[in-house]
């Protein structure tokens, strides 16, 4: 009997051990893939810009204003990468180990998000630059003052929680009509925390309020507020809109909130575009990242 239970702990521990390699193996190749799709992007754009001053370092052509195709490009790939790389990686991780699936998401689709967004901004300042940064990549860095800083950001955030609150109807709306299709991982508040170790579950929250509430957002205003909406001139006022727009919808795992979010992004991405500071940006965008995982905690632990 007791060789039995060895060898169905041995055969238990060989079965996760093979899944842990067959996770690492899909994160390989995911980042290989990432990698090999950022670089054709990077040479077709190099190779043809015609408008790039021959005089500055190659990857200029990026730094210039870009193009409404490159534009759409750069803003939705970070969030198809990002799906990928939760479908192959991070599901497979939820079910094997019993995660919760924000932490499995937080776990496998950050690292995606720092190679397409931080990685990205790093490679054109290394190359711009001669060393490693972000001048001349991350624009809009005009400084507000804190109390005009404060009161700009509190009101935003009032806006956005009274949007979210307001148009939920629409959101339920969307997802039980038109994605009702997507399964219940992909819902990453759509989850019992009675089916998990308490402790976990706090893991997972406090790991998502340090990636997505903090780390997350930070990222995201460099990336997408920094070095994409400047870019985005030959849109001219058009621009917030459509930077609000692209980034509701690179937000690829949660389709059904797109409306919503793009409602209450446009006073936001208006306000950085006109003053022309991602200071703004990064701390309205961590503060209502934080507020939403509170909330959504909240809520959890209430139905337990």
């Amino acid at each position: 009997m007791e060789a039995m239970i060895l060898k169905l702990n041995e055969f238990s521990h060989n079965h996760h051990l093979s899944r842990v390699k067959m996770m690492a193996k899909y994160i390989r190749r995911g980042i290989s893939v990432n990698l090999f799709v950022l670089k054709t992007i990077l040479q077709k754009e190099f190779v043809m810009s015609a408008t790039a001053d021959r005089s500055l370092p190659q990857a200029t052509p990026l730094l210039n204003d870009h193009s409404l195709p490159l534009t759409i490009v750069l803003h939705l790939l970070p969030g198809a990468a990002m799906v990928s790389s939760y479908i192959f990686v991070g599901i497979p991780l939820a079910e094997s180990f019993g995660y919760p699936s924000l932490l499995s998401f937080a776990i496998t689709s950050f690292p995606v998000m720092l190679l397409w967004e931080l990685g990205l901004l790093l490679y054109l300042g290394r190359q711009r630059n001669q060393r490693w940064s972000l001048e001349g990549i991350v624009l809009f860095r005009n400084r507000i003052p804190a109390l005009k800083l404060s009161a700009i950001a509190a009101g935003l955030i009032v806006w956005a929680i009274i949007v979210a609150a307001g148009l939920s109807f629409i959101d339920s709306f969307l997802l039980e009509t038109f994605f009702f299709w997507i399964p219940d991982s992909f819902q990453l508040d759509g989850f019992n925390p009675a089916d998990h170790p308490l402790i976990l579950f706090n893991i997972a929250t406090l790991f998502n309020i340090l990636i997505f509430g903090i780390a997350g957002p930070y990222v995201e205003e460099l990336y997408f507020r920094g070095f994409l909406l400047p870019r985005m001139s030959g849109l001219g006022r058009l621009a917030p809109i459509a930077n609000s727009v692209l980034f509701a919808l690179y937000h690829l795992w949660t389709p059904w909130l797109a409306v919503t979010r793009i409602i209450f992004l446009v006073p936001l991405v208006w306000f950085v575009w006109k003053k022309e500071s991602i200071q703004l940006g990064k701390w309205t965008h961590i503060m209502l990242n934080i507020i939403g995982i509170l909330i959504t905690y909240g809520m959890l632990m209430s139905s337990i």
